[in-house]
């Protein structure tokens, strides 16, 4: 099965382009005329042949359409997704507000993504950069004899793992990204115009790697902050409380 529709299939589990969670695809409740066997449509031409297929996600009720083209001459075939165009994944409030300029750039390279798989890479590099730069991880390095050298992203990436207590699974994504040379190398190939092809399933795993930094780096920290403060506040209410009991119990 063609990795497209693979991916969108009813029954098969991935990520929704709409809402940006992992969900089981079900097949969409067929109207008018068509049968139950019905399997998308089909149209013939004498130069080509088209099947546009749908399905739906299960966690937002939101529609994925993709289709697959057919010259009938030279037999080449061209598949992409039809719906939704453009999607951009979606950012917790407490990301989006305090890092407009990183969340700014996750979205540009969601936007892409299957329609231009490289481009999609070459943002969400970008953004991981800016989320490096952010946690204070350096750009260069001085040699023995004080020179200032420039440090790989990939040497970044593991000065990064080394100085941050990180998940084990978060981790293990981390290295097999500094092993990914298409995605790596991404500024080098733009520098010498040999541009390297990224596969969609290369970007997208990109972009899920960067989410699950967004939730180790941002949003439990802050939703541990915020559950401290509750807490805090609930043994204030119960410490006036016990005062007020005690003046009670001196002045009866």
């Amino acid at each position: 099965m063609d990795e497209l529709e693979d991916k969108y299939q009813a029954g098969q589990i991935s990520r929704c382009p709409h809402c940006g969670d992992r969900t089981r695809f079900l097949q969409i409740e067929r109207q008018g005329n068509f049968n139950r066997d019905f399997d998308g449509l089909h149209l013939v031409t004498q130069s080509e042949e088209l099947w546009l297929r749908a399905s739906q996600c299960t966690l937002c009720s939101r529609m994925v359409v993709w289709y697959e083209v057919t010259d009938r001459k030279s037999k080449q075939i061209t598949k992409s997704r039809a719906w939704p165009i453009g999607a951009e994944r979606p950012v917790l409030a407490l990301v989006r507000e305090k890092r407009e300029q990183i969340v700014d750039t996750y979205k540009r390279a969601s936007r892409l993504l299957g329609y231009d798989n490289t481009a999609s890479a070459a943002f969400a590099r970008t953004c991981l950069e800016k989320v490096l730069d952010e946690q204070g991880i350096p750009k260069k390095r001085e040699t023995k004899k004080g020179k200032q050298l420039d440090l790989t992203l990939h040497e970044r990436i593991k000065a990064f793992q080394e100085a941050k207590n990180l998940t084990p699974d978060l981790n293990e994504n981390l290295d097999m990204l500094r092993e990914m040379g298409n995605f790596i190398h991404l500024n080098e190939s733009f520098a010498t115009g040999q541009i390297v092809e990224v596969e969609e399933a290369e970007a997208e795993w990109a972009l899920d790697i960067l989410r699950d930094l967004f939730d180790e780096l941002y949003t439990k920290p802050a939703m541990q902050d915020e559950r401290r403060k509750m807490f805090t506040q609930k043994l204030n209410d119960v410490g006036k409380q016990l005062g007020t009991l005690r003046q009670d119990i001196e002045y009866s």
